[in-house]
């Protein structure tokens, strides 16, 4: 159907096409355009942006309804040069592959789930066109336990994004180090999930890449599932060669072994501390035995 009047460019558009207006324009004509539009059963959506050059101005969406939540295959046909907001069901929603579980782990989440009970979710989500979640997946958790079949309002990135998956992992990584800081416990799941890799911190990946050498894959694993960061048993390897002049990989195994089976790293750290004699240290690690913070 073709609209005149006006407004007939902006009725005329695509549900998921934009524009702009200054604040000025938004002003004087979003009131009257918004009737126009319910008079012809049309809704539209506006939102105050601003660049980096600091300058305001209003992004004014054409959308299904004021309500209704839209699918993934509508998505795909909106406008591909900005991003949108858009309704959409929680179900329909899907975690980035490269997100640690342990970031959305529902016990964690019992405080963002009162503030979402109390004011809503206040910073929308940031999504894929087909409804991959880029930034927001604890806040999606927190709304998911209150309603399951929930919908909510998230803001779409344009398609050619997710074509681009190095920039799509990139704006990932950006996002969630803003938000919730990813840890290196963290950034060792990524690593090793496939694709994960070069996201993770150069000084993160630098150690886990030397802990692979000395202890192989088995040991970054068994670390990642006790929820250890790679960084704390490197430092204990460092502090290890300092103190015994011990380089070999096959010694530096046992230390590693004696770390997470026996004793920990806090422990190791404090007999060094407390200037443990070698000798003393080795027979611990040899014989598998608790390190003594009492000695003569």
């Amino acid at each position: 159907m073709e609209y005149n009047g006006k407004y007939r460019s902006i009725l005329n558009m695509k549900v998921g096409e934009s524009f702009e207006w200054t604040p000025r324009q938004h002003k004087k004509e979003y009131p009257t355009l918004k009737k126009a539009a319910e008079r012809n059963n049309l809704h539209f959506r506006t939102r105050a942006q601003k660049r980096p050059n600091g300058t305001k101005y209003h992004r004014i969406w054409k959308v299904q309804s004021d309500n209704q939540a839209v699918t993934s295959k509508e998505m795909v046909s909106m406008e591909d040069t900005h991003s949108i907001v858009c309704r959409v069901k929680l179900k329909d929603l899907s975690f980035n592959p490269l997100n640690p579980a342990t970031r959305t782990i529902p016990s964690k989440l019992r405080g963002m789930v009162r503030s979402i009970k109390k004011m809503g979710i206040i910073q929308p989500p940031i999504v894929t066109s087909d409804l991959v979640i880029v930034d927001g997946h604890r806040r999606i958790t927190a709304y998911h336990i209150i309603d399951k079949d929930g919908e909510l309002d998230v803001i779409v990135l344009p398609h050619s994004m997710k074509k681009d998956k190095a920039k799509f992992n990139e704006i990932f990584v950006e996002a969630s180090t803003n938000m919730l800081k990813i840890s290196t416990s963290q950034e060792l799941e990524m690593y090793l999930k496939p694709g994960g890799r070069h996201l993770v911190r150069q000084k993160t990946l630098n150690d886990i890449e030397a802990l692979k050498a000395v202890g192989g894959n088995n040991f970054l694993l068994r670390i990642k599932d006790k929820g250890h960061s790679p960084t704390t048993y490197m430092h204990v390897l460092r502090l290890y060669k300092e103190y015994t002049n011990v380089t070999t990989n096959k010694e530096l195994r046992k230390v590693l072994y004696y770390v997470v089976n026996v004793s920990n790293a806090r422990r190791f750290r404090a007999a060094l501390d407390y200037c443990i004699p070698v000798e003393a240290l080795h027979a611990a690690i040899n014989n598998k035995e608790e390190l003594s913070l009492a000695w003569n």
